[in-house]
């Protein structure tokens, strides 16, 4: 399966396995990519790491804390990764 570069994802619930992986794997391909999770210095380290590995100058990787157990929290969360890369995310993980 091919998977194009330029796009946009906003991974939730972001950890050191799993998320981290499918992150450094996009970040390889060139996509912008958006993390969210409830904890700030976790979520800090890894998206240090994964704009360490992004291979396109011009993709944004950006982090945001976020609660999916307060919808409110969330919707801001999303809003804000919609309104750092000035377009639709392609896809919400």
């Amino acid at each position: 399966m091919a998977v194009s570069e330029n796009r946009s994802i906003a991974i939730v619930g972001v950890g050191p396995s799993m998320s981290r992986s499918l992150a450094l794997w996009l970040a390889s391909l060139g996509w912008n990519i958006a993390l969210i999770s409830r904890s700030e210095e976790p979520l800090s380290k890894i998206a240090t790491e994964i704009k360490n590995a992004q291979k396109n100058p011009d993709a944004k990787v950006v982090y945001k804390t976020g609660d999916t157990s307060d919808p409110s929290s969330l919707k801001t969360a999303l809003d804000w990764c919609v309104e750092q890369f000035q377009c639709k995310l392609d896809v919400l993980n």
